[in-house]
């Protein structure tokens, strides 16, 4: 089911189930289900700009993702651009999925080859490769 249903709807069922299943279904994340439940709609809202071929490279997001308090990696970026959410990603790849897909060397190479891009006005932070995360 979850791969026929949209982002949107993944997001609005993630939020209408109870806690107990909800943190179930998080369990490895190591992060709160409030938490999960902002990157889920705020990852449904950045995945509509792409669809719709708007702006998103230097976008202020309207919807806002939680820091979680526990997870200090996340810590000291700015939530309300693109690379707290691409970070966010990968955070999420890291910890449930290993299918052999390398999202990091994937974003690595896409900003190798817009090097012209501003990254800054993405939310990148100066050492962001040597971020724990990141290496």
């Amino acid at each position: 089911m979850v791969e026929i249903i949209s982002f949107n709807t993944l997001s609005k069922l993630f939020a209408s189930l109870k806690d107990p299943l909800r943190v179930k279904i998080i369990k490895n994340l190591d992060i709160k289900p409030s938490v999960f439940q902002s990157w889920l709609h705020t990852l449904a809202y950045v995945r509509n700009i792409c669809a719709h071929h708007s702006r998103l490279w230097n976008k202020m997001l309207a919807i806002e993702p939680m820091i979680p308090k526990n997870q200090k990696l996340l810590h000291g970026l700015n939530n309300k651009k693109l690379f707290f959410m691409l970070t966010a990603i990968l955070f999420i790849l890291n910890k449930l999925i290993d299918d052999g897909f390398d999202f990091k060397k994937e974003v690595k190479a896409l900003l190798n080859r817009y090097d012209f891009v501003d990254k800054d006005a993405m939310g990148f932070i100066n050492n962001w490769k040597e971020c724990e995360i990141w290496q």
